[in-house]
C-alpha cells in the first residue's frame, strides 16, 4: 500500500520529505534518493511504529553492508535503504544502525 498518493515535484519535495521523516523518525542519516521505480533488491514489508503497530502503508527495504565498528568495540554496523511509495515516485532514505 502506498504511503501517499501525492505526486512528488520539485515544489513539494521538502514539505513531503519533512512529513515522512516526522512520522517515521530519525534513520541516523540525512541521505536520500528519488526513484521512478525501485532498483532490484528492495523487499516490501508492512511499515510499523516502534510499538509494532501497523502504520497502514508499506515500506520497501534494501539491506546494505554489515561491518564492524572499530571505534566502538563489539558493535556491528548495518546500512541500507528504506523507500516509501508516493503517487509518482519513491523516496528512499538511507539508514545506518549500530547493533
Amino acid at each position: 500500500m502506498k504511503y501517499s498518493n501525492v505526486n512528488i515535484t520539485d515544489d513539494n519535495f521538502d514539505e513531503e520529505y519533512e512529513k515522512l521523516t516526522g512520522l517515521i523518525g530519525n534513520l541516523n542519516s540525512d541521505e536520500w534518493e528519488i526513484y521512478e521505480t525501485l532498483p532490484k533488491g528492495f523487499k516490501e514489508q508492512e511499515s510499523e511504529c516502534e510499538k509494532r503497530i501497523s502504520r497502514g502503508f508499506s515500506e520497501w527495504v534494501k539491506s546494505g553492508g554489515l561491518g564492524f565498528d572499530h571505534t566502538h568495540q563489539n558493535q556491528a554496523l548495518c546500512s541500507g535503504e528504506v523507500a516509501f511509495e508516493f503517487g509518482n515516485k519513491f523516496i528512499s532514505l538511507h539508514f545506518n544502525e549500530v547493533y
